[in-house]
């Protein structure tokens, strides 16, 4: 019955005679019986588990006549309801500062009912995949607070760069910095087969995403998505990345190719190779963790640093032993000379033996 009485009204109550004195209690009373019978119906509507109605429909209402508490305690509620706890918390802030220091009083005891009853559950988390960290990254600070300054004035940044110079690496280190309303999440595209249609990487970024139901399109809400590997099927994801960004004005990408998507806001970063001095850093880190009886001393480090200069410190991130290789013969080696070759062969084992470094 409230749903078909609303949906009689139409427009501001008495819209010709707004500025007349004899219609402005009509309007007054007409108008808070509207808001009342909104309220009625929202808490009808929490009842019978229909938050996501309400939520969105109480949103322009709450703008419009932001003290209105009960309106406001509903609203929250609804939010709450749906997932989206953060939005209320934030909600319930902005609306004790403007009573605060617009009208010198805290909010009412339904409003504080409804914040209650929010902070009393589980903690707000904002979901995510992305992998944690297990290792330093090591030489890329600088990288990392340029990356995220883009994303500030860009909704699409694409770092690009030879296979090995640690793309992947830092877009998941910025992401981890970053805060969104509703996350930062990683979408590996590495294992989708080359030149994969549009509808297959969609497939992969809902699952990611922990969607199981409903459009790409009508989830994303406020987003960080770090599309990883787009270089393989760069055609679809060029046209899948430049629909999502038309179509949620809130979500940015982060996104790692070999190539630039080529599309309107695109932001391309080169990402350039490690610092000698970090690629020598990141040499001792990951040769100790593969030896810990390794040590590096002050003859070596004229090698050390040959090696990781003629190597363009590009391979030394991706493709360091694993642990199960082995040590080294010894914690040093001659001059000149290194004891096996450190990256892994095709079935994933590391040549050993030794061999001259040439000059």
């Amino acid at each position: 019955m409230l749903t078909e009485a609303l949906a009689l009204w139409r427009g501001p109550a008495l819209a010709d005679f707004a500025d007349e004195e004899f219609a402005r209690p009509a309007i007054v009373r007409w108008q808070e019986q509207r808001l009342t019978a909104y309220e009625d119906r929202a808490q009808a509507s929490l009842l019978l588990a229909e938050a996501g109605t309400v939520a969105d429909e109480l949103a322009p209402w709450v703008a419009v006549h932001p003290f209105r508490e009960l309106l406001r305690a509903l609203h929250l509620r609804a939010l709450d309801a749906v997932g989206r706890r953060r939005e209320a918390l934030d909600s319930y802030r902005e609306l004790r500062k403007r009573m605060v220091d617009e009208l010198g009083i805290e909010p009412g005891p339904e409003v504080v009912a409804a914040h209650q009853a929010i902070l009393e559950q589980a903690p707000v988390r904002v979901r995510t995949n992305l992998p944690a960290s297990v290792s330093a990254l090591v030489g890329r600070d600088d990288a990392r607070d340029t990356v995220r300054r883009l994303l500030e004035t860009s909704r699409l940044v694409t770092l690009t760069g030879p296979g090995g110079v640690g793309k992947t690496a830092l877009a998941l280190e910025t992401a981890r910095q970053l805060e969104f309303p509703d996350g930062c999440w990683w979408v590996e595209w590495a294992a989708v087969e080359r030149d994969a249609p549009e509808a297959v990487l969609v497939d992969v970024v809902l699952a990611a995403l922990d969607i199981r139901s409903g459009s790409l399109d009508d989830v994303l809400r406020s987003r960080l998505l770090v599309l990883d590997n787009c270089e393989h099927v760069i055609e679809s994801a060029a046209h899948l990345i430049a629909r999502l960004l038309a179509v949620a004005p809130d979500v940015r990408v982060l996104a790692t190719s070999r190539e630039p998507l080529g599309i309107a806001g695109e932001r391309v970063w080169a990402v350039p190779p490690l610092p000698e001095s970090s690629a020598m850093e990141l040499f001792v880190a990951r040769a100790t963790a593969a030896a810990p009886e390794f040590s590096l001393n002050a003859d070596d480090e004229p090698t050390l640093a040959a090696i990781c200069q003629r190597l363009e410190a590009l391979r030394w991130r991706w493709s360091w032993p694993p642990l199960g290789c082995g040590p080294w013969g010894s914690p040093s080696w001659p001059p000149g000379w290194i004891r096996f070759s450190p990256w892994p062969t095709e079935n994933g084992t590391c040549r050993r033996g030794s061999g001259r470094f040439g000059r």
